[in-house]
């Protein structure tokens, strides 16, 4: 399931989690984009668009994500 990200260092990131190492606390991303927030819709409801694609996989501690939610539907992945 495509996925947008986002860590404590303000980074927001489209991608899919494709393994979880519970040992080390981390998740491996595929297909991933990072995103900056553009502007506003109804609401507050946030505008994303892709800033830039990172070509292979980014593993994420689990400590690093403060939020994670589905990736919103007019955002496509890569290999989508």
């Amino acid at each position: 399931m495509p996925l947008l990200i986002r860590d404590f260092n303000g980074r927001i990131i489209a991608g899919t989690i494709t393994e979880i190492d519970s040992r080390r606390q981390t998740f491996r991303v595929t297909n991933v984009s990072i995103l900056e927030q553009v502007g506003f819709k109804h609401g507050l409801e946030p505008i994303y668009d892709v800033k830039k694609k990172v070509a292979g996989f980014v593993d994420l501690s689990l400590e690093s994500i403060t939020h994670w939610e589905n990736l919103p539907h007019y955002l496509k992945l890569k290999d989508e």
